[in-house]
């Protein structure tokens, strides 16, 4: 396989906006996620991202599923205990699995390939 991209979605406890934002997945295991910043997410890009407010993260699609089969979810470089499954959040599923990730403002959230 080779790398690809996603969209990690979240809405915010207090204004209801809704964030949707880019991520490149590299092809590799113990490799992280990157976010985009403005420009598009690549190899480049910034490893982690911080919402300007609380959020829940209610959903991600991606692309493909790279050789790696799961990203864990960071906080502030710290691996929490959420696991997404590329497999199971692929663009083209119609019922992909609910996900209720709660994220306080100014956490840094990224994401490790396992």
């Amino acid at each position: 396989m080779a790398a690809t991209s996603g969209t990690i979605y979240a809405k915010g406890f207090t204004t209801g906006t809704t964030y949707a934002i880019d991520v490149y997945v590299p092809d590799a295991v113990a490799d992280v996620l990157r976010f985009d910043s403005g420009a598009g997410a690549s190899s480049t890009s910034a490893v982690d991202y911080a919402f300007p407010e609380d959020v829940i993260i209610y959903d991600a699609s991606f692309a493909a599923a790279p050789t790696a089969t799961r990203v864990r979810i960071t906080g502030n470089g710290v691996p929490s205990a959420n696991t997404i499954r590329y497999g199971s959040y692929a663009y083209n599923l119609n019922n992909r699995p609910p996900m209720a990730i709660k994220v306080r403002k100014g956490t840094r959230i990224g994401g490790v390939n396992l």
